[in-house]
């Protein structure tokens, strides 16, 4: 087995004859022995004695506890539904009207919608080329033909040498 992994001094003095330095690794250190728990879990310290029952009964407590509380919010707010009908506002009735007619139009929309993709996606699938460019066909480094719009943008390289500059600096001082 070769000593790579330990530093220089320690492999030429060898496993025998520790070096009595501040240098601790990580292979001499005892492995982790106790788990690690969140303190901001409730009820997360159980002793290991008690084992499972003991989480068993804190889940169920706190599924208790949520199912206790949901209950008094759906109470709250049936409090207020009852309060609002009391006070003279629409009738079920007609909130449900309200409510249907808001559904229609949103179905619609998304009909709407719909369509209009459609109909987009078929153009496009039309205004497509039909046959597929081979890998052979295509120009070398992906050099694609410019427009003059955008001349200057395709004019410029990365190559001094065939740099527009270059060739001024050369028809000016040398030729």
């Amino acid at each position: 087995m070769t000593t790579n992994h330990r530093p220089t001094l320690e492999s030429k003095r060898g496993r025998g004859n520790p070096i009595k330095d501040t240098i601790q690794h990580a292979r001499a250190l005892g492995g982790q022995k106790e788990l690690k728990l969140r303190p901001d879990i409730e009820g997360a310290k159980v002793s290991p004695s008690l084992g499972k029952r003991a989480l068993e009964e804190t889940e169920s407590s706190r599924k208790r506890r949520k199912d206790e509380e949901d209950e008094e919010e759906s109470q709250a707010t049936s409090n207020t539904d009852a309060s609002s009908l009391e006070s003279g506002s629409l009738s079920d009735d007609e909130r449900e009207d309200g409510e249907n007619k808001e559904s229609r139009e949103v179905i619609a929309e998304l009909k709407k919608a719909k369509d209009e993709e459609q109909r987009a996606g078929h153009d496009n699938l039309l205004k497509t080329k039909g046959g597929r460019s081979s890998w052979r066909n295509t120009p070398f480094r992906g050099k694609k033909e410019t427009n003059d719009s955008n001349n200057k943008q395709s004019s410029y390289t990365t190559d001094t040498l065939h740099s527009e500059t270059h060739r001024k600096f050369l028809s000016k001082y040398i030729r």
